[in-house]
């Protein structure tokens, strides 16, 4: 895991991350990676990722930017990866729903718990679907059964359980 120190630079900072994850696991002889990406970089519902309109919050900006020059690092490194974000934030203190559904849309309003964000990143990493995809995480409506929203918008089933606890994914 990685977080930036509030005095350093995010974009040089998340540059050097990724090459020594990226470096890390091609010496060890990895293949793939799944990780924990943010929803700036999700597409919107117009189709721009939010850390390029205008509205987007100037203080936010050099971080996503950062996270930018990861996930393009990664991307280029070879390596299979799969990039999963909360579509929107996390809702620290609010109980889990035990399910979720997958989007290739970006809503920063949206809230997802850290477990149910967490069953989904054990998910993709247990799996070998969606290489060289970044998706987001919306948490299930009591009404909803998991599902995959990617690209055109439209909901699909996906694999999902109950939220239980579960080995550590760092």
């Amino acid at each position: 895991m990685a977080v930036a120190p509030a005095e350093a630079d995010p974009r040089g900072f998340f540059q050097a991350a990724a090459n020594g994850l990226v470096t890390g696991l091609q010496n060890a002889g990895g293949t793939r990676l799944v990780w924990v990406s943010i929803a700036s970089l999700l597409p919107g519902a117009s189709g721009v990722p939010a850390v390029d309109t205008d509205g987007f919050p100037a203080e936010y900006r050099p971080f996503s930017l950062g996270h930018r020059i990861a996930l393009e690092t990664i991307k280029a490194s070879g390596l299979q990866w799969t990039a999963v974000s909360p579509a929107g934030d996390f809702a620290p203190d609010t109980p889990p729903t035990g399910g979720y559904a997958l989007t290739g849309v970006g809503d920063l309003t949206s809230r997802i718990t850290h477990a149910d964000h967490g069953l989904a990143l054990v998910d993709m990493a247990e799996r070998s679907g969606m290489p060289g995809e970044h998706f987001g995480v919306v948490p299930l409506s009591p009404d909803e059964e998991a599902s995959v929203a990617m690209g055109d918008g439209q909901r699909r089933p996906t694999a999902t359980r109950p939220c239980r606890p579960r080995a550590a994914v760092v």
